[in-house]
């Protein structure tokens, strides 16, 4: 595989079943109807690389590189793909179910005709995916950030999405048991100075003056600024000199 990948000659109608390839360095690797079925890729190295109707049904992943990868029609059904680096990839006819990808990093992918039911995605970064009409069907997205990503007409229906960010997020048609999350940007959940800035880029002043009379010993360090009255515009431009 690797003097494949070395060659740019590309592999086909190859049983890769169970092999270990933990750490491989297989960038730009080109293949075609391969099994991978139970593989151990952890580590490895797979950028760029363009998959095409393969087969890593319960393979191993944890930690493995696919950035701008270009993925067609494989079946990645109940992998373990922890922290896998999908940065950029391009994703199609693809099928993710039950999937464990914690911690992996979706960001800037495109996802097209893709399957993630009953998916692990706990924490995983999806910052500007591309994932119109993705099925995230009972999935688990606790503390993902899908900040900035394409969920048009996507089905979120049964999802959990505990403490998962959508901060500029396109939902239109999205799916969800009921009503759709904020797109807003989160407030911080701690008193500090980031998370009054935060308040205020939000347009949200009169949260920011909240803070400030429960909690006013927290901002005197940064000027004493007194948010007990309206901000007017010179307040604000204050407040963002200092930041």
């Amino acid at each position: 595989m690797e003097r494949a990948a070395r060659r740019r000659t590309g592999v086909k109608d190859v049983d890769a079943r169970a092999v270990d390839l933990a750490g491989a360095k297989l960038s730009g690797l080109s293949a075609e109807f391969v099994q991978f079925d139970g593989a151990n890729l952890r580590g490895a190295d797979l950028t760029r690389a363009g998959l095409m109707d393969c087969d890593l049904i319960g393979a191993d992943l944890t930690d493995a590189k696919m950035t701008d990868a270009s993925l067609w029609q494989c079946k990645c059904q109940d992998v373990i793909a922890e922290r896998l680096d999908l940065h950029a990839a391009k994703i199609t006819m693809f099928s993710w179910d039950r999937a464990r990808l914690a911690g992996a990093n979706l960001g800037g992918a495109e996802l097209v005709e893709t399957s993630l039911r009953e998916a692990d995605l706990r924490g995983a970064r999806l910052c500007d995916l591309r994932g119109a009409g993705t099925d995230f069907t009972g999935a688990d997205l606790r503390g993902a950030d899908l900040t900035r990503a394409d969920l048009t007409g996507a089905d979120l229906r049964g999802v959990r999405l505990d403490g998962a960010i959508f901060t500029a997020a396109v939902l239109t048609d999205a799916k969800f048991d009921g009503e759709p999350p904020s797109t807003r940007p989160p407030v911080p959940s701690t008193y500090s100075w980031e998370g009054l800035r935060a308040i205020i880029e939000d347009g949200e002043p009169e949260q920011a003056r909240q803070w400030w009379r429960e909690r006013p010993a927290d901002f005197y360090r940064y000027g004493g600024l007194d948010l007990t009255t309206r901000l007017t515009g010179r307040e604000l431009d204050r407040l963002r000199r200092r930041w």
